[in-house]
């Protein structure tokens, strides 16, 4: 049975109840629906727990996605199939990743138009994010400057949409993937990230509802990783 990802529906679930539809080795338990965001993308995973009737209560230390579900390893065996269960996000880390998560895409976009560089490669992470472009010269001004004009714009109320369209569709509209590997295979249908009129980008990430919640995006530093390769470090200011 295929899980229910209520994070594609609603990226500002806090809590839910579910029933566990398995468990293996004690701890990856599968569940018949669930918030927690598996890793991947560059976004890390979600954390929170699992509560049962009784009050038992497990950490969620790792979420991935598997074959038409999705893995929960807690930290202790106990979960039982059939069990009914509250689980509760760990939504520090979650806001706190939606923001970096969306942070990226401006900076992306900015660099992707005056400069054409394309992701190679990124991590996000609650402390500091990073992201690979693909640039022929090694420039920190370029990307201190990118950080400045990124800033302009999380400043302003600008709406963060989500949508659903086929691959057909958004092969159409190769802008909008920033990836320099393209569009990610084998998905036929990709969730549209649009930010007003500064950026529509191919994610399956979580975001902000508004660019004036990702708040004051700190630059770190630069970093020159080989050839064509330009690493860009940020934080944000809260």
């Amino acid at each position: 049975m295929a899980v229910e990802e209520l994070f594609r529906k609603d990226r500002f679930i806090k809590t839910f109840e579910a029933v566990v539809q398995g468990v293996d080795e004690g701890v990856y338990i599968t569940l018949d629906k669930t918030a927690f965001y598996p890793v991947g993308g560059g976004q890390p995973h979600d954390e929170g727990t699992i509560t049962t009737e009784s009050g038992d209560s497990f950490s969620v230390v790792f979420v991935k996605k598997l074959p038409h579900t999705i893995s929960h390893q807690v930290d202790r065996p106990g979960l039982e199939p059939g069990q009914r269960v509250r689980c509760e996000l760990n939504w520090k880390r979650r806001w706190r990743l939606m923001r970096m998560h969306t942070a990226a895409h401006v900076l992306s976009s900015i660099l992707a138009k005056e400069t054409g560089a394309r992701i190679t490669g990124n991590q996000l992470g609650e402390d500091q994010s990073r992201i690979d472009f693909s640039l022929e010269e090694f420039s920190p001004d370029l990307l201190v400057s990118a950080v400045a004009k990124a800033n302009e714009l999380t400043r302003k109320a600008i709406p963060v949409h989500v949508s659903v369209v086929a691959r057909s569709d958004a092969c159409k509209n190769p802008a909008w993937s920033k990836l320099a590997k393209g569009l990610p295979e084998g998905i036929e249908q990709l969730h549209i990230v649009k930010i007003g009129d500064v950026d529509v980008q191919v994610c399956g990430g979580t975001h902000v509802q508004d660019l004036k919640d990702v708040g004051t995006i700190v630059f770190i530093k630069a970093q020159n990783k080989g050839k064509q390769n330009r690493r860009l470090y940020f934080s944000l200011a809260e």
